[in-house]
């Protein structure tokens, strides 16, 4: 009895959720769209959302002192590096729905993000 009712929750909450599930659940089958790739030496990008996804930013530090990487969506600050050191490489995801303004940015001296990449949702 108490495992059907269980069940049953499960199945009307899911239900209910349905569009939440959507938006915030990825499958990475479609090809990547390459916003940038290779040793660009910029220190801050900003990215719209073409359609729901999966946005991977990495970060790579070449000089001695230690910075701090930021990622903002929609001005909400939703990841933060701290103390990349030099030689290090790091990279962050965040989720994405279609029109959000994704901000990455660096601080510090020689910053470098070094790729950014969207992954759509099939």
């Amino acid at each position: 009895m108490l495992k059907q009712l269980v069940q049953l929750f499960a199945e009307k909450f899911l239900v209910s959720k349905k569009s939440w599930l959507y938006q915030n659940s990825i499958a990475l089958k479609n090809d990547p769209i390459t916003v940038f790739s290779g040793s660009t030496g910029i220190s801050e990008r900003s990215y719209t959302a073409p359609s729901n996804g999966m946005a991977l930013v990495s970060f790579r530090k070449a000089s001695a002192e230690d910075i701090s990487c930021f990622v903002d969506v929609n001005g909400i600050r939703r990841q933060q590096l701290q103390n990349l050191k030099q030689g290090w490489e790091a990279d962050t995801t965040v989720y994405l729905s279609k029109g959000d303004l994704l901000h990455v940015a660096t601080g510090g001296s020689n910053p470098e993000i070094s790729k950014l990449m969207f992954y759509p949702t099939p």
